[in-house]
């Protein structure tokens, strides 16, 4: 006797809305892809690989969450850190076509009802190069602040540790950094 499937699995597609398979299964192309931007964005790294310096980008563009998975309810938390926390903007549709980026390109792009452009639940977020230069420098020094945590927080719980034993040893211990016998 065959069992019966008691538990139904669908699979969902996590940007909400149903995007053309043809932009998916594109090798060269995904669904995040805008013309103008993305084309250019990947030059210019190339170009840095290589040793040269290109022109800065004009802007950064950014997808951020505006809406729940399911699309029908408005969810600002995603947006609101690219606006509050990196200052970008949303980049209304028409607006990305007179900058050079062809939304109208991507199939899986499409135009809301409020004139900003969307890729399923995201939308399109931009900053001009200065905000994604200063963003980019802010990120570096906490980056560099984390790096940097361990040391500190080794070289005070040495000089803690000296203190507190109060000379019981014949030498102090000392901080020396990394560990010497990594051979890596």
């Amino acid at each position: 006797m065959a069992r019966k499937t008691h538990i139904q699995i669908e699979d969902r597609n996590p940007w909400g809305d149903e995007i053309d398979e043809s932009v998916l299964n594109d090798p060269g192309v995904d669904s995040t892809y805008v013309e103008g931007y993305s084309d250019v964005r990947r030059n210019r790294e190339l170009a840095v690989r290589d040793g040269k310096r290109p022109p800065s980008l004009r802007h950064r563009l950014q997808w951020a969450r505006a809406k729940t998975y399911d699309g029908q309810r408005y969810d600002g938390q995603r947006v609101m850190h690219w606006q509050v926390n990196k200052h970008h903007k949303m980049l209304p549709y028409d607006e990305a076509l007179k900058l050079g980026y062809m939304v109208d390109k991507n199939p899986a792009i499409t135009k809301g009802e409020d004139g900003l452009a969307y890729l399923g639940e995201r939308v399109l977020m931009y900053a001009p190069a200065e905000v994604a230069a200063a963003n980019l420098q802010k990120v570096n020094k906490n980056r560099k602040d984390l790096a940097d945590k361990p040391k500190r927080d080794m070289e005070a719980a040495t000089e803690r540790f000296n203190k507190d034993t109060k000379g019981a040893h014949a030498e102090p211990f000392a901080y020396v950094g990394d560990d010497p016998d990594d051979i890596t």
